[in-house]
């Protein structure tokens, strides 16, 4: 992943070195996603919760999955494929909309934290980047 982002400039490199070092569950490879965008998908696994994190190459949001620990992980690294596959076939801004009416995976929690400035010289937004992540974060 280091060398990726090194050779291509990726704008939320802080993002992605902070999900795969500090964050990724040791138990569980970094997958990836190769449509719509090429991106991680990490595993976050907290106390209660398991969040499945998408971070897409030079986007502009991080998006949140989480599910409940006691459920089976491989029936959720399933649904978050689904999911992906949804996305994939509307976009994100209609799953986004889908979700907050209460039309799409109401049974579990989706947030979605946007990258505000990055890229920029003057202002470096990643320390509240994370610190919304890590309040999300069970």
């Amino acid at each position: 992943m280091e060398i990726l982002i090194e050779k291509y400039n990726v704008r939320n490199k802080k993002q992605l070195v902070y999900l795969s070092g500090k964050k990724q569950s040791e138990n569980y490879p970094i997958r990836y996603t190769l449509h719509p965008h090429f991106g991680f998908l990490f595993l976050v696994e907290g106390i209660e919760n398991n969040h499945f994190i998408w971070e897409l190459l030079n986007s502009n949001a991080t998006y949140i999955w989480t599910f409940e620990r006691h459920s089976d992980i491989e029936l959720q690294f399933k649904r978050i494929e689904n999911i992906i596959n949804v996305i994939r076939a509307c976009g994100r801004e209609k799953y986004k909309s889908a979700y907050i009416n209460g039309g799409q995976d109401n049974d579990l929690v989706f947030r979605v934290i946007k990258h505000e400035h990055i890229g920029s010289d003057i202002i470096d937004e990643f320390p509240k980047w994370k610190d919304r992540l890590n309040e999300q974060l069970t």
